[in-house]
């Protein structure tokens, strides 16, 4: 397997996030690639008391943890800021990948540019707005018109592009197949571009159709406040975006990371066992009375069932569904349809399928591939 050009991974939250958050995500995905590293993840000061402590402080936090020379640090918003800064105190043994970080935050502002230094932004984040247009001369800087300050919803292209700097090659490339999936916005307003695209716009503007209908169901939550924040819409676009968001879900066909096609209902047997992926599982039983998925999560110490539903049946597109994938012809252990159920089994078994649910993206062979087919390319010259 092409290896990794480091050893460790400290990936930073936010401001107002922490360890279990978004960076935990990004960790899971690039652990498919690069299991045997180390990865730690801070509880950063600026998520504490609710992000009101300085960057400064986070900064000196960094400053006094032993962070491993030559290690890769990278950093969500202003984590990305204090990994930058950090590397200016001194420390510019390390590697820093940016990701939607502002160039200044509170009393911390960059002002040079060491060799190893990444930024991932879109100077369109209304998040870090008017602090960007320094990445050029601070970092290899790339403006990318996707990116929005919502990590999770880019997370496995996020993954793709560490995944190849990481591995040493020439992250261009998977940029722009990235960019391919996610195109910005083209002419004429009031329509979507192509639904089936992964970020569809509302046409002849920079505005998001799942940006509008997140503001609409749960930042702003009314009509009225959407069309203040953006004067450019109309009622008529916003029940275009709902109509488009309702649509896509209907439209679920493939598993969104393996890329595995989704059994239909009517493969489906109550009582029976499948293999797929929600948030917590990848083995589920099927209750057609209730067309739930049944499964047991464990979170800290608790292990305990919760249901999901059918990928096509869910209302809204951030609530958790199971992608179902595969029957079973049994499970290590029983699934029953209450509530109140005990776990009876290992706890370990429940990941039985977890490296296989999580890393369909198979990053690491597409990557291996790459490098074999240059290494195949540079012999016949």
């Amino acid at each position: 397997m092409a290896a990794s050009l480091f050893t460790s991974v400290y990936l930073l939250h936010g401001k107002g996030g922490w360890p279990g958050g978004s960076v935990l995500q990004l960790e899971d995905l690039l652990r498919t690639a690069f299991p045997d590293l180390v990865y730690v993840r801070p509880s950063l000061p600026h998520g504490r008391e609710k992000g009101i402590q300085a960057a400064e402080r986070s900064l000196e936090f960094l400053q006094e943890l032993p962070i491993e020379a030559g290690a890769l640090l990278v950093g969500i918003s202003l984590g990305g800021l204090v990994a930058a800064g950090l590397q200016e105190t001194g420390r510019e043994d390390l590697t820093v990948i940016c990701i939607s970080s502002p160039t200044s935050a509170d009393g911390l502002e960059l002002t040079r540019r060491p060799p190893r230094r990444l930024s991932l932004y879109s100077s369109t984040d209304e998040v870090i707005a008017g602090r960007t247009s320094r990445w050029p001369e601070l970092a290899e800087a790339h403006d990318l018109p996707w990116l929005s300050h919502d990590t999770d919803a880019h997370k496995e292209a996020l993954a793709r592009v560490i995944v190849a700097y990481m591995s040493g090659l020439d992250i261009n490339g998977e940029l722009a197949g990235v960019g391919a999936e996610y195109p910005p916005a083209i002419s004429d307003q009031t329509q979507m571009s192509d639904p089936g695209q992964s970020d569809p716009h509302i046409k002849g503007l920079q505005t998001r159709a799942d940006k509008i209908y997140r503001a609409l169901c749960w930042e702003l939550g009314s009509e009225e406040k959407v069309l203040t924040r953006y004067p450019e819409l109309n009622r008529d676009d916003l029940a275009a975006v709902e109509a488009l968001i309702h649509e896509r879900i209907r439209a679920r066909t493939h598993d969104d990371i393996t890329g595995r096609p989704i059994l239909s209902k009517a493969q489906l047997t109550h009582g029976r066992y499948y293999k797929g992926r929600c948030r917590n599982a990848t083995i589920a039983r099927w209750n057609a009375a209730e067309q739930l998925f049944y499964h047991w999560r464990k979170k800290f110490d608790r292990i305990y069932i919760r249901t999901v539903k059918y990928p096509t049946d869910e209302d809204e597109p951030w609530w958790d569904i199971f992608f179902v994938v595969e029957e079973l012809p049994g499970s290590k252990f029983e699934i029953p349809f209450d509530d109140e159920a005990v776990f009876p089994g290992d706890p370990a078994e429940l990941y039985e399928f977890q490296a296989e649910m999580w890393s369909g993206l198979d990053l690491h062979a597409q990557y291996l591939s790459r490098i074999e087919d240059d290494s195949d390319a540079k012999d016949s010259e």
